[in-house]
């Protein structure tokens, strides 16, 4: 899963944690009471533009947007239910219930994706040995290829161990390290085959003219790729693997775009809410007007209300 997505997810769960946990003294409500003022300020007024005074129009006070969405973006849903209302409470049930089995479903594919990974990384330290490797390659690719770039590989003059070493390395550059692109290299890449301990040349005819002219950026000889069984089978767990991990991707890309949902339909629900404690929510969005007082002329006016 990208890191961005971990640090994002961690991101909203403080914050909403933040939010969740600041007192309700005075000073968190009168910044309530501004925001709800700023927000009824633009549009709270009957069809004479009178303003109407805030929570005049139903019992109970005005609840913050802000806090609503940080509620969200802690677990979507409890920003639906802090908005109140029967569609509050459903939608609410709904995205807390989606966001609860989606991370249940991420750290359990997760985890397994972890386990399969345990095991293909054992099975590759009991049955590769790149030693094996270095051996086949200064003992036969070395030797009948002909390539200058393992020149101080093959038997004569020429030779030299640490030289060798060196020309090893750098025409088959496997990691070093046991880490995720040694075990990524060992398993997708053929030219790499030959530390596995059951790879043989038994049933390969004239290896010798096989490997004659092949050079370091070319593929290896076709009867050589699919020899080891071993190997087969590596490739299979490393598959179980990336399958778990795919899913625990997708799932987390359900935690983040849910709690993008469930902030959005907060800020909605309580806006909402707040107009009609306001006595806005009685009146039309969108007024007609028509003018005519007698006059040849025809004047319209339309009103829109956020």
């Amino acid at each position: 899963m990208p890191r961005w997505v971990h640090i994002l997810t961690i991101a909203c769960w403080l914050t909403g944690l933040a939010a969740a946990g600041v007192s309700s003294g005075p000073a968190r409500s009168d910044f309530n009471l501004r925001a709800g003022i700023l927000i009824n300020g633009i549009d709270a007024k009957d069809e004479g533009d009178r303003p109407v005074t805030v929570g005049s129009g139903g019992a109970g006070r005005e609840k913050s947007v802000v806090r609503g969405m940080l509620l969200s973006a802690l677990l979507p849903g409890l920003g639906e239910i802090y908005a109140d209302g029967t569609r509050g409470y459903v939608s609410g049930a709904v995205m807390a219930a989606t966001d609860v089995f989606s991370v249940w479903q991420y750290f359990t594919n997760n985890g397994k994706g972890d386990d399969w990974k345990q095991d293909y990384q054992r099975f590759a330290r009991a049955h590769y040995d790149r030693d094996s490797l270095g051996a086949y390659i200064r003992g036969t690719i070395a030797v009948y290829s002909g390539t200058e770039a393992l020149g101080r590989c093959r038997p004569g003059p020429t030779y030299d161990a640490d030289a060798c070493s060196v020309q090893v390395d750098a025409s088959f550059p496997l990691s070093k390290k046991n880490d995720d692109d040694f075990y990524l290299q060992i398993g997708t890449e053929d030219r790499y085959i030959f530390g596995w301990d059951d790879w043989n040349t038994e049933g390969i005819e004239n290896p010798e003219v096989k490997w004659t002219g092949w050079n370091p950026g070319d593929p290896i000889p076709v009867d050589f790729q699919s020899r080891s069984a071993r190997r087969v089978e590596y490739q299979g767990m490393r598959d179980h693997a990336d399958d778990f991990y795919s899913k625990a991707d997708r799932y987390a890309w359900v935690m983040v775009i849910g709690r993008v949902i469930s902030i959005v339909d907060t800020a909605i629900l309580v806006k909402l809410r707040n107009r009609d404690l306001a006595g806005v929510g009685t009146n039309p969005r969108l007024s007609l007007k028509v003018d005519l007082l007698g006059r040849p002329d025809f004047r319209m006016a339309v009103k829109v209300r956020f």
